[in-house]
C-alpha cells in the first residue's frame, strides 16, 4: 500500500544536479577534521545572534507589527541590515 504522489517528470528531483547541494550540506562535518578555534566559535555566535536580532527585532517586528517608533536614520539602518541578512550578505550602500 504505497502512498507516493505521482509527479510529472518536470517536478521530480534531479538527483544528478542535486549532488553539489547534498555535498554542501556535509561541509560542516569538516570541522571535526580541521578543528575549531575559539575565535571561530566566537565569530559564529556573534554573527548568528546579530543576524537573528536584526531579522526578528529589527526587520520583522518593526515592519510587520510597527511595535515601536524609530527615528528616520534608525528606520533606514534597520531596513538595510534586515535586508542584508535576508540576502545572505553584507548590505551595500544603495540597498535601502
Amino acid at each position: 500500500m504505497e502512498h507516493a504522489i505521482a509527479r510529472a517528470p518536470s517536478e521530480r528531483v534531479n538527483v544528478r544536479s542535486s549532488i553539489p547541494f547534498f555535498l554542501l550540506q556535509l561541509l560542516p562535518l569538516l570541522a571535526f577534521v580541521t578543528g575549531v578555534t575559539t575565535t571561530a566559535l566566537v565569530l559564529l555566535a556573534v554573527t548568528f545572534f546579530g543576524r537573528m536580532f536584526f531579522i526578528t527585532a529589527g526587520y520583522h517586528r518593526y515592519f510587520a507589527h510597527r511595535s515601536y517608533k524609530l527615528r528616520r536614520s534608525a528606520h533606514r539602518d534597520c531596513a538595510r541590515l534586515g535586508r542584508g541578512v535576508q540576502r545572505g550578505g553584507a548590505p551595500s550602500r544603495g540597498s535601502a
